[in-house]
């Protein structure tokens, strides 16, 4: 996709023709699929309608766009950040076995003063090394579900997550805690570890550049500054962070429930 802007507009363009243009002032955007990416149908919804969807989203409602999941409980959320890798996605798969609701697992938006999170949590993407540490039935499901493949060549099972319809937020959550998964290895047990403010700024600052460079990037900042962040090691299985998780939202939640933006769109 190569972006293009001009005169109130904003796009992008692919290679086989394929563009969307899109006007925040009139909250409309135009989406064409030429026939070659018709045959592609995570291609064309991934790069064009969600493209579409979630720049709008943003630039109208004035939020922060993360690249990042959110997962919680009782309308409390926990940011989840990480590098391709890290497990960020394997993390969020055993949160909602272990009954946590997803709010969204690649692409997050946060009101910047009240940090009331949203997004479309319809998918989760599991990589095939994800799957030994799944019960039968639970890799089964994941098995079940289409492998999508990214342009960078790596392939993850697709689980639609509105299937399992329990699993899903019905309301924005006010986020409670900022964690920073790492691929680092703590041994036989997942080890949390507090980071200062600076070092949560400074890392939301490395990891998120779209959004660092967007407007409501500095009352996000100062509103997220005052959350607790952690660095998460993994342990010798995903589960094994999933009650560290949920100790977290003990310590730090307070049950908000959203009031700004709901699925429904209102």
């Amino acid at each position: 996709m190569q972006p293009h802007s001009g005169v109130g507009l904003l796009g992008a363009v692919t290679a086989s023709a394929s563009f969307v243009a899109l006007s925040p002032v009139e909250r409309a955007a135009l989406v064409v699929v030429s026939p070659e990416l018709v045959s592609s149908a995570y291609h064309a919804r991934y790069e064009l309608i969600e493209f579409a969807v979630f720049t709008l989203a943003a630039r109208v409602q004035a939020l922060t766009p993360l690249h990042a999941a959110c997962v919680g409980q009782g309308g409390r959320g926990l940011l989840l950040i990480g590098d391709s890798g890290a497990g960020k996605s394997t993390l969020a798969l055993h949160c909602l076995l272990g009954d946590f609701k997803l709010v969204a697992e690649d692409s997050v938006f946060v009101q910047p003063k009240t940090l009331l999170a949203t997004g479309v949590g319809n998918f989760l993407h599991v990589r095939d090394d994800s799957l030994r540490f799944l019960s039968g039935r639970e890799r089964a499901m994941v098995q079940k579900s289409p492998v999508i493949r990214r342009r960078s060549g790596v392939e993850k099972f697709e689980v639609d997550v509105r299937r399992t319809r329990t699993r899903l937020a019905r309301a924005p959550m006010k986020l409670a805690a900022v964690v920073f998964a790492t691929a680092h290895n703590a041994g036989a047990e997942p080890a949390l570890r507090r980071l200062q403010s600076r070092d949560l700024l400074a890392r939301l600052e490395a990891t998120q550049p779209y959004a660092a460079a967007r407007p409501e990037w500095s009352a996000f900042c100062k509103s997220v500054a005052r959350l607790p962040a952690y660095e998460l090691a993994r342990g010798a299985h995903p589960s094994q962070a999933v009650p560290l998780m949920r100790a977290l939202l003990a310590k730090h939640g307070r049950g908000a429930k959203g009031c700004w933006l709901a699925k429904g769109g209102r």
